[in-house]
């Protein structure tokens, strides 16, 4: 028996070890999100209208030759995600127990009161984002952009004056037909990101992702960064997590158009033909594994403290012997 374990007080050793753990690595990741009263699609309410409009996503996420505990499955990430029951008020309770949080297309042009400074603070707190905007629907009213909300956030977590997202339904761009333009997504050539690399695949401007073309993505932000565009205009945008405008923060996924729905994600295997849209989505999803988990020196320091302690309590029993 290792002559540490042997001589030290088990219940602190036992403590030492369980922070370690628990700080050093992550198992699952909840996916949490608004429900059928707050947006037009759920990512994830069963029985409700618009929660089928996300299935094969939510397909890939729970397959076991994709993220599973079980090495046996052979996954291409080592742990599992679950999905949280959909809320109708986003404030700190409910996001304190979830890694991810999706906003799909908002019923409302506004937040509640609250729930932009819960946003912050859970982005803040390495919390990971994912908003995904599409074109005006008729029920918001004729000539009202259907963005409003994720621009409010993005210029909450930026600190922008202007809107990032356009609707380009509302304001039509030169040269194109709209949400009818064939032109695929084109990944732009970044260093880093935690979309376009990753266990899934790592995707370079010679690839392409489905697309349409609701709305415009501008990257006026020195923490924002354009990672796909259409027809050299913008449609997926990210804030890489741990910025160097903010220290602790989580990644933030910004689509143009409903990306991630089952129109553009195949169902199955990502194995099984050009499933970017998928795969991208998966990468970033599996990339709160390989990130968020590393324990901070704080953490590190308070496990040392603790080794510490126990060893001065082994010495003072063995003066007092």
């Amino acid at each position: 028996m290792n002559y540490l374990t042997h001589k030290l007080p088990w219940a602190v050793l036992i403590t030492a070890l369980a922070v370690g753990q628990a700080s050093a690595e992550i198992t699952t990741v909840t996916i949490g999100g608004l429900d059928h009263n707050r947006v037009f699609r759920p990512f994830y309410e069963p029985g409700m209208p618009g929660n089928d409009y996300y299935d094969n996503i939510r397909g890939l996420l729970t397959d076991t030759a994709n993220f599973s505990l079980n090495p046996l499955d052979t996954p291409k990430v080592i742990g599992e995600v679950e999905f949280k029951a959909p809320t109708g008020l986003i404030d700190d309770m409910y996001l304190s127990d979830v890694e991810i949080f999706v906003m799909t297309e908002n019923k409302s042009l506004m937040l509640l009161p609250g729930e932009l400074t819960a946003i912050q603070n859970f982005v803040a707190n390495e919390g990971w984002l994912v908003l995904i905007s599409d074109t005006l629907h008729a029920s918001m009213g004729p000539g009202l952009d259907g963005s409003t909300v994720q621009n409010e956030i993005l210029k909450a977590l930026t600190g922008l004056a202007v809107d990032p997202i356009t609707d380009n339904d509302t304001v039509g761009m030169p040269g194109l037909s709209g949400a009818q333009s064939s032109t695929a997504g084109i990944p732009t050539n970044v260093m880093d990101s935690v979309v376009l690399y990753g266990a899934f695949g790592d995707f370079t401007a010679a690839d392409d992702f489905g697309a349409t073309f609701h709305n415009v993505l501008a990257d006026l932000s020195p923490m924002t960064q354009m990672i796909g565009t259409k027809s050299g205009l913008g449609i997926l945008m990210e804030i890489l997590p741990e910025s160097e405008q903010n220290s602790h923060s989580g990644a933030v996924l910004v689509a143009g158009d409903v990306l991630f729905s089952d129109y553009f994600v195949l169902p199955g295997s990502v194995g099984l033909g050009n499933n970017t849209n998928g795969k991208m989505f998966l990468n970033f999803v599996g990339n709160y594994f390989a990130i968020v988990p590393e324990p901070s020196g704080s953490v590190l320091a308070v496990i040392g403290a603790i080794v510490m302690a126990a060893g001065r309590e082994w010495h003072r029993r063995r003066r007092t012997r």
